[in-house]
Order: structure tokens, then sequence, then C-alpha cells
């Protein structure tokens, strides 16, 4: 990515996930997390991470940081929408045991919406999903 457009400064939100601090997705601080801040989640079969972009752009890639602080492994698949109803999924990594940073080309998209489903997770002692 040449820049980051979903960010607090850039007026983007997260409208799905769970978090103890709402916007810790889009602050910025990519180093600074642990098991009690700094990162956003969902359970599985349930939910997603949906990022709002403050206005639709035109997207071909994007960087995220799974959790990278044990030994686990993610699948998951993200879609994007202008409209929150009309999804195109544009990742695909159901069947990939994915960790720690993400970089991810896609066809160039409009979207104002992103999200993001974790469909499993190996070695996992509880049902949470979270990524930074």
């Amino acid at each position: 990515p040449t820049s980051n457009v979903a960010t607090i400064e850039n007026n983007a939100l997260v409208i799905e996930g769970v978090s103890r601090c709402r916007n810790a997705l889009l602050n910025g601080q990519i180093t600074d997390y642990d098991w009690d801040n700094g990162y956003t989640c969902h359970q599985l079969n349930n939910g997603a991470i949906t990022i709002q972009l403050p206005q639709p752009y035109l997207i071909d890639s994007m960087r995220l940081l799974l959790w990278d602080l044990d030994d686990r492994f993610y699948s998951y698949y993200i879609a994007v929408s202008t409209d929150q109803t009309d999804w195109t999924e544009v990742v695909d990594k159901r069947a990939k045991q994915c960790r720690s940073w993400q970089l991810l080309k896609t066809k160039s998209l409009l979207c104002r919406d992103i999200s993001f489903k974790l469909l499993a997770i190996r070695w996992l002692r509880s049902s949470t999903f979270v990524t930074r």
C-alpha cells in the first residue's frame, strides 16, 4: 500500500468488531499491544471486523497484522462493499495457515466498507479471533 486510508485521522470507523478501545484497529499503533489492549476481534462463526471508510476509495492492496503473540494460525477472507449490502470477496485465505503480517494485493475495486471474517484458528484455547 502507498497510503493508509483506514485511520482515525482520515475519519475511518470500526463499525463491527470488539475492542477495549473502539479505535484500536485504526490508531496506527502497531507495536504496543498485548492481551489487554491494542487489538480488535470477533467470535468465530459470529460477526466480522468491519471498517467503514469516510468515502469510497479505489483499493488494490491491504496490509494487516494478525495476532502474533503466540503460535496460532488463522484462515480468513475479506470482502468489500460500497453500500454494506452487496459484498465482493477480494481475499480468500480459507485454505491457508496465516500468521503475523499479511500483505494482500487485489484487483482494484471501489469500496467504502471492508469486512474481515475469520473462519478458523489452529492452536487456540478460546473461540475469539484477534487482529491488529
